[in-house]
């Protein structure tokens, strides 16, 4: 089953090549401005990255994580729930 959802992941990769640096740009950027308590900015980034690819493992993770400093728990554990479900495989 997991190796299913690899080559699922993989196949929607290649037929939107483009989407990786984009991907990786939105979410180095979220990281950034996450770090540096820019949390607005972050979170639409994070937004971003969770809109192109809405199985993205690490922006889930990461925008719960926002949601909890922010006091918006309900939304962090939704978060982590989506995160976890994209990867089972190992701790985020």
């Amino acid at each position: 089953m997991m190796l299913d959802r690899e080559i699922g992941y993989n196949r929607r990769l290649m037929a939107r090549p483009y989407t990786v640096s984009i991907l990786d740009a939105a979410l180095q950027q979220a990281v950034a401005s996450h770090k540096a308590g820019q949390l607005a900015a972050a979170e639409k980034a994070y937004r971003t990255v969770i809109g192109i690819e809405p199985a993205h493992a690490g922006a889930n993770h990461n925008l719960g994580i926002l949601m909890m400093q922010a006091g918006r728990i309900g939304e962090g554990v939704a978060l982590f729930g989506r995160a976890l479900a994209a990867n089972d495989r190992e701790a985020l």
